[in-house]
């Protein structure tokens, strides 16, 4: 019997998470495109209109699963904990500043003194904070 196989994708993704070098500037920027593909995800979940432009509804659904399996390998190396709290803090600023930008709705001052403060917790955590690897 022939061993398995691994798509080329999947190996590229786990020598990147498991390469040493870079460590642990690698999960980070993991997570960063993992958050990134959470928010253009929801930003088409809006797009398709409950699914009646269910191409895009199809395409909502690969990203958000590409950012999970991108969460998977991240979680690897971080703490749940912080990498959730990041993918939290900055999924929300991105989703209000995305949904103001594309879709124009607004943000009043008390919304943007709290994003303000949720992109101070996220810098402060990635940072500054020693927890970030378990």
């Amino acid at each position: 019997m022939s061993a398995a196989r691994t798509s080329p994708a999947v190996t590229s993704v786990a020598t990147l998470i498991n390469t040493p070098t870079g460590f642990p500037a690698r999960p980070v920027a993991m997570l960063a495109i993992a958050i990134v593909s959470e928010v253009v995800a929801t930003m088409l979940l809006k797009a398709c209109d409950g699914w009646t432009h269910w191409k895009l509804g199809l395409a909502s659904l690969s990203c958000y699963a590409f950012a999970g399996l991108l969460l998977s390998f991240v979680l690897q190396r971080m703490s749940v904990g912080i990498a959730y709290g990041v993918w939290a803090g900055a999924g929300i600023a991105l989703i209000c500043l995305a949904s103001a930008w594309w879709w124009g709705q607004s943000l009043d001052w008390p919304a943007m003194l709290g994003l303000g403060l949720i992109v101070c917790g996220v810098a402060l955590i990635t940072l500054k904070s020693s927890v970030v690897l378990p």
